[in-house]
């Protein structure tokens, strides 16, 4: 990683320009690593009613 700049400079500037993390809100730093928020959206779908409950709810398909 330390090289990365050099190695792969298309990467490095993604890497920079945040676009490996994900943004639940606008507040500065707010992000989190994608299989973070992954998993807080797994969280939801195995909350109460689980995916049959989210499908019965038509605010939640949209």
């Amino acid at each position: 990683m330390s090289s990365l700049s050099v190695t792969v400079p298309a990467v490095y500037q993604e890497f920079l320009s945040g676009s490996f993390v994900a943004y639940k809100t606008t507040r500065p730093f707010s992000a989190m690593a994608l299989d973070q928020a992954h998993e807080q959206c797994n969280a939801v779908v195995k909350g109460a009613g689980g995916a049959v409950g989210l499908t019965d709810n038509p605010s939640a398909l949209t």
